[in-house]
C-alpha cells in the first residue's frame, strides 16, 4: 500500500521493495531459424527460457497440454519445468535463457511447473529487440533488455501479498542468499552458515526450514545442481574444471552427485541438453 510522508509526497514500499531486490540475468541468447536439430526434450530444465516466434512450424508439449508455436508469439518455459518440442518445419524465433530472481537463488517462476503464451500484435517489437541484441551500444543493450522484461512481465503470476512474503523471507535471508551465492562450494554446512547469523547450527537450521520449506542440505544441493548446469550448457569447461570450482574433491565424485540428483551424468546432461551440441 501506497504511503504519505509528513512533506505529502506518496511513496510505494512495494514497489521500493522489488525494485531494489529483483535481479534479471540474461545467461544466453540466440536468433535464426530452427530445425530439428533443437534439442527436443528439456527435463528440468535450471532456468527460465522465453522465446518470440516471428514465423510457426512446431508446438510444445507439457503435463498441461499443446502450445501452438504461431507467428507473434511469446511464451515461457518457466524453470524446471519438463517440456518436449515438436516440429513441423523450421521456423524463425528469438529466445533466452534467464533468471528473474527477488534475491539471488530465489527465482520469480520456481514452481510455476508449465508453460504459458500468448500472442504480441505485431512483430515490430520483436525485430527492434533482436536488432538492439546485435548492436554493440550500451543504450541498445539496456532497451532490449527493458523490452524484454515487458514481454515477461504478463507471466509474472502472484498478488502483492504473495510477492511480500517472498520479499520478508529475502530480507530475513539476503545477506545468506547473496553469501552463498559467491561462495557457493561442496564444502559449505549449516555450521559456516549458521556463523552468518550468530545463531547455533541446529538453530538455524530449524529456522530456515521452517520459513523456506528446504533444508540446508537441500538448499544447497539444489544450488550445486543448478551452478553445474549452467557451466555444462553454456561453457566449454571441461567436467573437471567444473568439479573443481564448486568444491569437490575429484570429477568422479562430483559425477556421482550430479547422476544422483539428475539422473544423467554430466557429459551425458552436455550432449542432451546442450544446443550447441545438435548442429
Amino acid at each position: 500500500m501506497a504511503i504519505n510522508d509528513r512533506w505529502g509526497i506518496t511513496r510505494n514500499p512495494f514497489f521500493h521493495g522489488v525494485a531494489e531486490n529483483l535481479r534479471f540475468r540474461i545467461l544466453e541468447h540466440g536468433y535464426g531459424k530452427v530445425g530439428d536439430w533443437w534439442p527436443a526434450r528439456q527435463d528440468g530444465f535450471p532456468f527460465n527460457r522465453l522465446h518470440l516466434f516471428f514465423s510457426g512450424g512446431g508446438k510444445v508439449r507439457d503435463k498441461a497440454g499443446m502450445h501452438m508455436f504461431k507467428r507473434g508469439m511469446v511464451l515461457l518455459n518457466p524453470t524446471h519445468s519438463d517440456y518436449e518440442q515438436i516440429w513441423d518445419k523450421a521456423f524463425e524465433m528469438f529466445y533466452i535463457h534467464f533468471s528473474l530472481e527477488i534475491y539471488p537463488t530465489q527465482d520469480v517462476f520456481e514452481g510455476m511447473g508449465s508453460a504459458r503464451s500468448y500472442l504480441h500484435p505485431g512483430l515490430k517489437a520483436f525485430r527492434k529487440i533482436v536488432k538492439q541484441t546485435q548492436s554493440e551500444h550500451l543504450s541498445d543493450s539496456l532497451l532490449a533488455e527493458a523490452g524484454l522484461l515487458s514481454l515477461i512481465a504478463p507471466f509474472v503470476e502472484g498478488s502483492a501479498a504473495s510477492i511480500q512474503k517472498r520479499l520478508t523471507i529475502g530480507k530475513k535471508y539476503g545477506e545468506l542468499f547473496r553469501w552463498v551465492d559467491e561462495e557457493l562450494s561442496s564444502d559449505l554446512d549449516a555450521a559456516a552458515m549458521a556463523g552468518r547469523f550468530q545463531l547455533s547450527p541446529r538453530t538455524f537450521a530449524r529456522n530456515f526450514r521452517r520459513d523456506t520449506g528446504h533444508t540446508l542440505k537441500s538448499y544447497i544441493d539444489k544450488l550445486l545442481v543448478e551452478r553445474a548446469q549452467r557451466d555444462l550448457l553454456f561453457t566449454v569447461r571441461r567436467v573437471k574444471e567444473i568439479a573443481r570450482g564448486l568444491g569437490f574433491a575429484d570429477e568422479l565424485y562430483f559425477s556421482r552427485f550430479f547422476k544422483k540428483k539428475t539422473k544423467k551424468s554430466p557429459m551425458e546432461y552436455r550432449a542432451l541438453m546442450s544446443p550447441q551440441n545438435k548442429n
